[in-house]
């Protein structure tokens, strides 16, 4: 009776398992993603879709994922942004660790436009708030964290005026 009533139990116990690693995978995914029209290496207007992660207690890092390449004013994009988004946030930036990640079509992220879609990603992981689904960036984000130069404005509208974005 006892071998009969563990052989039930082991596969309950395998679920029970499985079920609470896809809720830990659950939550320590992206919490924050975001459309933002972007131009490939032809002028043509495509959309990306940006994510980001804050994750406490780590000891800090700003990372960009991109396949296949990303350039360095991409990567510095990417910090600038999640500096000013702590900074109005109020979270320190050295505790978190912070992940975006570039998903696209195109052969190459290249540019620093992408920095304003990054820090509101940013500030909403560290302020904890969602955005709104139809939001959509693209611009510069400078030290001050203004918004600088926009690059391939006219495609850029086209693709997210076609998606009926709130641009």
């Amino acid at each position: 009776m006892k071998n009969m009533e563990s052989t039930r139990f082991l596969p309950r116990l395998f679920l029970a398992l499985i079920i609470a690693l896809a809720v830990l995978a659950a939550s320590s995914a992206a919490l924050s993603s975001m459309p933002v029209p972007a131009v490939d290496t032809e002028g043509k207007g495509i959309v990306t879709v940006i994510s980001a992660d804050a994750i406490k207690g780590h000891d800090g890092g700003v990372y960009v994922d991109v396949e296949p390449f990303v350039s360095v004013e991409t990567q510095n994009s990417g910090k600038v942004a999640a500096k000013i988004a702590a900074e109005k946030a109020g979270a320190k930036l050295s505790d978190f660790l912070v992940l975006f990640r570039v998903n696209t079509t195109a052969e190459i992220v290249d540019g620093p436009s992408g920095g304003a879609a990054l820090m509101l990603l940013a500030y909403a992981e560290f302020s904890g708030k969602k955005l709104r689904y139809d939001l959509t960036a693209t611009g510069t984000i400078e030290l001050d964290g203004s918004i600088g130069k926009v690059g391939g404005v006219a495609s850029k509208r086209l693709t997210s005026h076609s998606l009926r974005w709130a641009a």
